[in-house]
């Protein structure tokens, strides 16, 4: 057992992006969101929504939902559409034309949308709802909304999103496949196909996750033995979940430094996206120095730091708009992809 005390490094905050998760018809609430009990889906993150028979979104404002076979009836309440605008529920009435007119929207009428992405509102009962911008999903602006329509669509398989053509392709071929399966409860993609390393490969690379802050330390301490963990450094629910990857734990003060705007001010967006990648558990990827690298002249001499993963624990953030805002959290140390903990580097610190 030792504990590490230094000073100096950075902590790279990236949001992890969640599995690709799909969702079956009985998630969707009656209040019109999406049950989603994947904690990595978190307000005002993009997404791209897929649904192989078609969304069941009012894209661009349209009372019903693109879908290629045509709509079913949830309760007795119809959606209509250029087809069926004969049809009314008056009086308890669902037809009154003749037998040649059509009863169902088909992709001729409505088009046909599989893919569109948004940007989610999570509250705190889990539910999540989409909107067209992210201001719009974090002030949950009610103008920006991109409602459900009650058709049927069987599941919708939700990523992260990903601008990159091939990307997006990855992420409708994996919903076609998951489609066929029907699933009846929501689960990760991975419960029934290896994901595409296109996904993989944008998951893991944090220049394409985005969100991404640099936090400089001032102090930090770091407990290498796992077993004095304290369970609360994460919260309740992390600490039981992580036990069997966690490597370390510690603490660390920080700041992060303001942009280089006119004003010298942080700017508003990113001060939010730091509140939200700094709630408990979030993960983040942290370089600690040890030693100093001080050299001659503009010359830095190699130093020896920790790079490790950390799951953030409670934490603190003020802000005095003057030059910095101040950052203290615990963490716990996990499994990085390779399987490693904490490890010990020499050379020129970045």
């Amino acid at each position: 057992m030792s504990v590490i005390l230094g000073y100096g490094g950075s902590i790279q905050l990236s949001r992890e992006w969640p599995i690709p998760t799909v969702f079956p018809q009985s998630s969707l609430t009656g209040a019109g969101t999406l049950l989603c009990r994947e904690k990595a889906f978190w307000t005002g993150q993009r997404v791209l929504i897929y649904s192989h028979l078609g969304l069941p979104l009012r894209i661009d404002g349209a009372a019903y939902a693109p879908s290629p076979d045509g709509h079913r009836f949830w309760g007795g309440l119809g959606v209509t559409g250029p087809n069926t605008d004969h049809r009314t529920n008056d009086a308890g009435v669902f037809w009154d034309a003749s037998d040649a007119s059509p009863f169902w929207e088909d992709a001729a009428s409505t088009g046909f949308t599989q893919t569109t992405s948004a940007y989610i509102y999570r509250d705190r009962l889990d539910r999540i709802s989409f909107y067209s911008s992210e201001i719009g999903a974090i002030n949950k602006s009610q103008d920006l909304l991109i409602p459900f329509s009650q058709v049927q669509f069987d599941n919708l398989l939700i990523a992260a999103y990903d601008p990159a053509t091939e990307y997006i392709a990855a992420v409708e071929a994996l919903g076609e496949v998951i489609f066929y399966e029907s699933p009846q409860v929501e689960e990760p993609a991975t419960n029934y196909v290896d994901l595409p390393s296109l996904i993989t490969e944008a998951a893991d690379d944090p220049e394409r996750r985005g969100w991404s802050t640099l936090v400089a330390c001032k102090e930090w301490t770091l407990q290498t033995d796992p077993t004095v963990l304290d369970t609360t450094a994460i919260g309740e629910d992390f600490g039981d979940s992580v036990k069997d990857v966690v490597r370390g734990s510690g603490s660390f003060n920080g700041f992060v430094p303001v942009s280089q705007s006119q004003s010298g001010k942080i700017d508003a967006k990113d001060f939010v996206r730091l509140m939200l990648m700094t709630e408990t558990g979030s993960k983040a990827s942290a370089r600690l120095r040890i030693q100093d690298e001080s050299g001659v002249g503009n010359c830095k001499e190699e130093c020896v730091w920790i790079e490790c993963d950390i799951l953030l624990g409670p934490g603190e953030l003020s802000a005095t708009f003057d030059n910095a805002v101040s950052y203290s959290s615990q963490f716990v140390v996990v499994k990085d992809s390779d399987g490693n903990g904490i490890k010990p580097v020499i050379g020129v610190f970045e």
